[in-house]
């Protein structure tokens, strides 16, 4: 599974912006689709998400939290 680490706070339930870099890594070079299981790495926290579109942005929409 494929990890993003973002500086912004979250929590679970959250649906939290990847930058523009991320999300060009995202799709270009690791080639995920809308849907793909991830995992958002930050304040602290490790939580399962799912990509999704915010716009033109893409972003992770945070599931459960996971053990560090």
């Amino acid at each position: 599974m494929h990890r993003f680490y973002v500086e912004a706070p979250f929590r679970p339930g959250d649906t939290v912006p990847l930058t523009p870099e991320d999300a060009a890594h995202a799709e270009r070079v690791l080639r995920l689709k809308t849907g793909a299981a991830v995992e958002l790495l930050g304040s602290g926290l490790r939580c399962a998400g799912r990509l999704t579109r915010q716009g033109d942005a893409l972003a992770v929409e945070t599931g459960e939290q996971l053990r560090t």
